[in-house]
């Protein structure tokens, strides 16, 4: 940080409670800036110190801190309220000419913007930090882009110059950027709205359920989310690669439906897109779209039950009370059990849970008539197994039967190794209206 000799001022209370003033000093208090404060230190040698670079500094974090949009927004705050200048740490004896001109505050930010790498680095210290203290941190992880407007105009693109030339008196970095955002309304139709604008834009990963930043770049507003998605997750591999180690889900919304970032080769991620659709409970909101957040399950078991019922849906009701299903909403997934997964055939799992499900069934209304539901699970050496399930007209045997091929062609498909298999299977002799089921919950 950038140490300022003061008193405190104010006693710790919960964070949520504090006003801006108690924010700021513990931000000044926690902020790692002190190798960057004596670079710029050094670089100002033996000049003038009419504006001390620490006291520039911090009032520029106040800024942040107490959300002013300019500098000159900044600079009447300052001169209006001693204390924040006091915190800032300018000379209070000069009272309102302690205020920086707003020179001072643009040759910073130019001194800044050539010191990128320090100012990054005390981010990179905060989220080494927040990692250590937090086990779990990264554990799900949110990509998302956000425009950044530029107070600058844009030009039209017959007034651009092919090589735009700094001059300090315009935004020669940023460019025009576009989104598209559609839905549907609640009568069924469809809207859609394009959003433009002149500037940048930001590159975010967070931790979706701690809600702060993991990693960040800065472009141009053209820059491309997918790609720009690629590059940042590397970034973060590269400079806290146990966060990516730790990662089980990463959310984004549909901009990032890319294959390759899907599938790349170094990384293992359960990867939850948003549709701008609404889920369940639970959800968090990112962008336009609410989705519901599933981190990899870590548990399973099999289950297999049939039930008659005076309906088709009571009948289905009663096959997962007895197969200890009833009580949770089930969420169906395709088939793949994940790495690691444990099976612990007495799982109790809270009621009301969203439960990842593979599962099949069938329903008769024909008395007499044998119905049969199955599930097995196939498992490989040391990657991730195989979920196949069958429901239909026939015996217990063969429904296992069904369920025993199907796996053996599903891992001679694949190029692996079957080492043992797990199946459970159910048959029903139909009264009046039955229900046979089979399904693997997955859980955490």
């Amino acid at each position: 940080m950038a140490i300022i000799p003061q008193q405190r001022l104010f006693g710790w209370r919960e964070i949520d409670e504090l006003g801006d003033l108690e924010r700021l000093v513990l931000v000044l208090e926690y902020l790692p800036d002190e190798e960057l404060m004596q670079k710029l230190e050094r670089e100002r040698g033996h000049g003038r110190n009419d504006y001390p670079v620490r006291a520039v500094w911090n009032s520029i974090l106040a800024g942040v801190v107490f959300q002013h949009t300019s500098v000159e927004s900044l600079r009447r705050e300052l001169k209006r309220n001693a204390q924040l200048r006091e915190l800032c740490g300018f000379d209070p004896v000069l009272g309102e000419d302690a205020v920086p001109p707003s020179y001072v505050y643009s040759r910073m930010l130019v001194k800044l913007m050539q010191n990128a790498d320090e100012v990054e680095k005390i981010f990179t210290r905060l989220v080494d930090e927040i990692s250590t203290l937090l086990p779990d941190f990264g554990r799900v992880l949110a990509l998302d882009s956000k425009a950044i407007h530029s107070l600058a105009r844009g030009k039209k693109r017959d007034e651009e110059e092919k090589v735009p030339k700094p001059d300090g008196r315009r935004d020669t970095d940023a460019d025009f950027g576009k989104k598209t955002y559609r839905g549907r309304r609640k009568d069924g139709t469809l809207w859609e709205k394009v959003v433009s604008w002149f500037g940048y834009k930001l590159h975010l990963i967070v931790d979706a359920v701690y809600e702060l930043p993991v990693g960040f770049t800065v472009t141009r507003a053209s820059a491309s989310d997918v790609k720009e998605g690629h590059k940042l997750i590397e970034r973060v591999a590269e400079q806290n690669p146990e966060i990516i180690e730790r990662c089980e889900t990463l959310v984004a919304d549909k901009g990032y439906d890319d294959s390759k970032l899907i599938h790349r080769k170094n990384y293992l991620f359960f990867f939850v897109f948003c549709y701008n659709i609404t889920c369940c409970s639970g959800a968090k909101r990112l962008g336009k779209g609410e989705f519901a957040v599933l981190p990899t399950p870590k548990k399973f078991f099999l289950t297999a039950a049939s039930a008659e019922g005076h309906s088709e849906l009571t009948a289905f009701d009663n096959a997962l009370l007895a197969g200890r299903i009833g009580n949770i909403n089930l969420v169906r997934v395709s088939s793949i059990l994940p790495p690691g997964a444990e099976y612990d055939p007495e799982l109790s799992i809270p009621p009301g849970s969203l439960v990842p499900t593979a599962y099949g069934y069938i329903i008769s209304d024909v008395p007499g008539e044998l119905i049969a539901a199955a599930v097995g699970i196939g498992f490989s050496e040391d990657t991730f197994g195989v979920i196949m399930e069958f429901a239909g007209k026939c015996s217990q045997k063969e429904a296992e039967a069904r369920i025993e091929a199907m796996l053996r062609e599903a891992f001679a498909s694949r190029g692996m190794k079957l080492v043992d298999m797990k199946i459970a299977a159910t048959e029903h002799r139909v009264e009046k209206i039955g229900c046979a089921l089979a399904a693997v919950p997955l859980w955490y």
